[in-house]
């Protein structure tokens, strides 16, 4: 009698699970055919169920993009020229997965929300020295400082930041409040460079 009740509710909970699958997998089929269909839902693709279907489906495909640059000074900075709070433009472009970082611009745009690791390396040489600020949307994140102020040799300062982002959110590296001296290095010595990769 016992296994015949064991027996009897596993093949219950065997049925509702294929149920609760079909209707799901209908589900799912009746939204893909409404976003290739919109005429079928009674809607066009200048309704507002069909941009929301359209953007649901379109910020689902980039969260699963991966996204990760790497770029970096091709020649040195002359600090006599650069004002205070300048956007470093760094503009060799290594790796680009995900288009998010723009070297015209020297920014970073993030491509879909999460959490993202930003990198900074700055080099200074012979007196020279340089606060590097990371910027995320207009804010002071992280500064680091460059600084062979009072010495004939070369210096690497270093930021690794964590930033939980928004889709759209900008980050870039900026000259900060105190510069001095010749140049910040990127050579075959030392490679100023801004880097960073969405970890989930």
């Amino acid at each position: 009698m016992e296994n015949s009740v064991v027996v009897l509710l596993l093949s219950v909970f065997i049925l509702f699970g294929a149920l609760y699958v079909h209707i799901v997998d209908q589900r799912i089929m009746q939204r893909k055919d409404e976003l290739h269909h919109p005429a079928k839902s009674g809607c066009c693709d200048s309704c507002p169920m069909y941009a929301d279907l359209k953007a649901e489906v379109d910020d689902l495909k980039a969260a699963n993009i991966p996204v990760a640059f790497y770029a970096y000074l091709s020649a040195n900075i002359d600090l006599s020229s650069v004002p205070i709070h300048s956007i470093i433009k760094y503009d060799v472009v290594d790796l680009n997965l995900g288009n998010g970082y723009d070297a015209s611009s020297g920014q970073f745009t993030a491509p879909s929300d999460g959490l993202y690791v930003i990198h900074i390396t700055t080099g200074a040489r012979d007196s020279s020295h340089a606060v590097v600020e990371l910027i995320s949307n207009g804010v002071i994140k992280d500064i680091t400082w460059a600084d062979s102020f009072n010495h004939i040799d070369r210096t690497v300062a270093t930021t690794v930041t964590p930033l939980d982002l928004r889709k759209g959110d900008k980050v870039n590296a900026r000259i900060g409040s105190y510069k001095g001296g010749a140049v910040l290095e990127s050579t075959n010595f030392i490679r100023c460079s801004f880097s960073g990769f969405k970890l989930h």
